[in-house]
């Protein structure tokens, strides 16, 4: 493998947010952990980035909120270096 290629974190395609469940025996509904974004890079084949839905002194719904704008934020930038990439290979 070239050099370069290890650091080489180009992405070629990215899956919009969803949501990661997680079911407890103590509770009777599912928990939301957080939000998942699936990239494909170049070099490095497919990886899952998990947004966690941190509990703290926040309420849940601010927590789930934000661990969703973090994945969208992520979402969209990753799509936006994507477009990029795909018109200067065009040229």
């Amino acid at each position: 493998m070239n050099l370069l290629k290890i650091f080489d974190w180009t992405p070629v395609a990215v899956k919009a947010p969803r949501p990661r469940y997680e079911k407890y025996d103590s509770v009777s509904d599912r928990l939301l952990m957080g939000y998942v974004v699936e990239i494909e890079y170049r070099y490095h084949g497919r990886r899952d980035v998990f947004f966690p839905s941190v509990y703290d002194y926040r309420s849940f719904e601010e927590n789930n909120r934000r661990a969703l704008r973090k994945a969208i934020l992520f979402y969209k930038n990753a799509k936006n270096k994507i477009t990029v990439q795909r018109k200067k290979e065009q040229r």
